[in-house]
């Protein structure tokens, strides 16, 4: 029985170490549990640091990238970028372009490439001086039998009477058959106004810009200042495709082979 007595007290102390090494063991175990705790939710408030300084990032560049209504104003300037003031005449001249306009099958050429037709004028007549400015669009094909060439549309005409601007009505532009003779017109106080040709050279051809009026004053009228004696003069330059014109300076002479 004593040795029966011992056997037990040895087991019982075998069993009370055992689960203090247990109790150590899990009390460790938690702990460990604990530090991953803390350093997941560390780990989550530095997450959540980051996020809100990303947050804050994409704010501020969304900002800079609204349009405000500051930044969409429109330019003020009605005029054309395409347009050029000059002051000497009063006019805003507008900077031609070539169009293209597809002809009859029928006609010698499928179609016309053809700059705008805009010219700049003296005008002198009836103890008026000025200026007249006409533009004209290509619009459509002319058969003249040996050639085609562009038949014009005007879209615009106005007149310069001592610095005072106003709209002509009647305005037109005539290419002038296979020779190219043009001329042009508008209507003025009552009056029709051609402006066309005072010298042909050999082959009955021009040599130079329009260079007279021929003015039709109603009921069969006829002031013809284009004759060979020039009576009505004026000067005349095209617009060219860079908008700006040669000077009006009257430099005519007769064409060679004119006799007249």
């Amino acid at each position: 029985m004593k040795v029966l007595g011992i056997i037990i007290t040895v087991f019982s102390l075998i069993f009370v170490f055992s689960c203090s090494d247990d109790s150590e063991n899990n009390d460790t175990d938690n702990d460990i549990v604990t530090q991953d705790k803390d350093t997941q939710i560390a780990d989550n408030e530095v997450t959540d640091e980051n996020n809100d300084e990303t947050r804050d990032v994409l704010n501020d560049e969304s900002t800079d990238n609204i349009t405000t209504d500051e930044d969409t104003q429109l330019d003020d300037d009605p005029t054309p970028d395409n347009d050029t003031e000059t002051g000497e005449y009063g006019f805003t001249f507008r900077t031609p372009i070539e169009r293209t306009v597809n002809c009859d099958p029928s006609l010698m050429e499928s179609q016309v490439i053809q700059l705008d037709m805009d010219w700049l004028c003296t005008f002198d007549h009836g103890g008026k001086t000025g200026y007249v400015y006409l533009q004209h669009n290509t619009t459509s094909c002319e058969d003249f039998g040996m050639s085609v060439a562009g038949g014009f549309t005007n879209v615009g005409a106005w007149i310069s009477i001592g610095g005072n601007v106003s709209t002509l009505t009647g305005g037109f532009y005539n290419w002038g058959g296979n020779h190219h003779n043009d001329s042009m017109g508008f209507d003025y106080n009552s009056n029709e106004y051609e402006y066309y040709h005072s010298s042909f050279g050999f082959g009955w051809r021009t040599c130079q810009n329009m260079d007279c009026i021929n003015v039709n004053t109603g009921q069969n009228n006829e002031e013809l200042g284009c004759t060979s004696d020039r009576t009505l003069p004026i000067v005349c330059v095209m617009i060219k495709a860079d908008g700006t014109h040669e000077e009006l300076v009257d430099n005519f002479a007769k064409c060679d082979g004119d006799n007249g």
